[in-house]
């Protein structure tokens, strides 16, 4: 099978960006707010932004969701108020205003909606918006548990893990993340496969969850059957670290048989959901011809992704694969990113992503 095909058939704005998964529930597993005294039809709207927002469910698109968060939040949605204010925060699908995404977070919190005081536990805990204070940032942590958030388990378990603000505590970390995979926490299943895993941070691969195990106590004898089961959840949620991890796994026979097929399969959907790493690990196995046929085609696409996320050293592999194409094949590599570019422009609406990066406070 010629892997080129599945670029043509995904969603290309995932290519581009990330889902926002790192710190998702699924949809079923929602926490609560005001949503259950909300009319049915705004209940419905809610819904819809959420999906637009993370792209579970729909294709990501920052507009719309903030359009929709809008409507849901004028119908008297708290937690509505508070993605609005994630959404200025970060500048998706609206321009960037600190001061504004402060208000409504503030606000939200302060009503008690579960999801509006995690986010001012985040504040806190990053530094934006507001001065970094760990002691508050674990306090809006429990009061969002307390109110029925999921994922605060998570994010509690992260302090526990780095030592944020309190001594570090693997034992509590692990018990914060567990409760949290236990319902559907996305994120927290893809820290626990890296807490088995026994991940050490600084290689850069997927550098959005190793902060997670940075500077903790790390596992002094990997369970990599059990890593491989909480990766597997992740994955099923959507987490594209998961799949990459996975892949790593099986390309390299770590914890599992060596198997470059696997490796090509879980590499293609981190990479269609836009994690640059697992676009250039798809990219060399398509180069190489392992687990399928040398395919330059997807190669030059994935490479080109990659590269267009700042890694020099896919840049380096697209131009020596540039030069093995013969022009036919470099046309039609470039013709399949425009069409992923031009999908990605319109459907997201935001040409430079901020998903991992909320401006901080001055």
């Amino acid at each position: 099978m010629s892997w080129h095909r599945i670029v043509q058939i995904a969603s290309c704005a995932w290519l581009l960006g990330s889902c926002a998964l790192l710190c998702a529930v699924r949809p079923t597993t929602i926490a609560p707010s005001n949503v259950a005294q909300l009319p049915p039809g705004v209940r419905q709207v809610l819904a819809e932004a959420r999906e637009y927002n993370s792209g579970v469910g729909k294709p990501q698109n920052y507009p719309k969701a903030f359009s929709l968060f809008m409507q849901a939040f004028k119908a008297g949605s708290k937690e509505a108020e508070a993605w609005l204010g994630s959404m200025y925060l970060r500048g998706h699908g609206t321009p960037p205003d600190l001061d504004r995404a402060l208000v409504l977070i503030r606000d939200s919190s302060g009503s008690g909606d579960p999801v509006g005081l995690r986010f001012m536990g985040a504040l806190y805990q990053n530094g934006f918006a507001v001065p970094q204070n760990y002691g508050k940032a674990s306090e809006y942590y429990e009061k969002a548990i307390s109110a029925g958030d999921v994922n605060s388990y998570g994010r509690l378990g992260l302090m526990y893990l780095r030592g944020l603000g309190m001594p570090p505590d693997r034992t509590k970390a692990v018990a914060y993340l567990t409760q949290a995979a236990s319902k559907g926490d996305v994120w927290a299943e893809c820290a626990l496969g890296q807490v088995y895993e026994g991940v050490v941070s600084g290689s850069g691969q997927g550098k959005r969850l190793e902060g997670v195990v940075a500077g903790s106590h790390q596992n002094p004898s990997p369970d990599y059957s059990l890593a491989l089961r909480y990766y597997r959840e992740a994955d099923a949620g959507g987490s594209e670290l998961a799949a990459f991890r996975l892949g790593q796994k099986y390309e390299a026979g770590r914890g599992a048989k060596q198997d470059y097929p696997q490796a090509l399969t879980f590499y293609t959907k981190a990479a269609i959901r836009g994690f640059a790493p697992a676009q250039f690990s798809l990219a060399k196995l398509c180069e190489l011809g392992l687990g399928s046929a040398v395919d330059y085609i997807d190669a030059y696409v994935f490479y080109s992704l990659a590269a267009r996320k700042s890694s020099p050293i896919a840049e380096e592999r697209l131009l020596i694969v540039s030069r093995k194409m013969t022009s036919d094949q470099r046309s039609q590599a470039e013709s399949l990113l425009q069409k992923i570019y031009q999908r990605h422009d319109a459907q997201s609406g935001d040409s430079d992503e901020l998903q991992e990066g909320p401006v901080k406070a001055g």
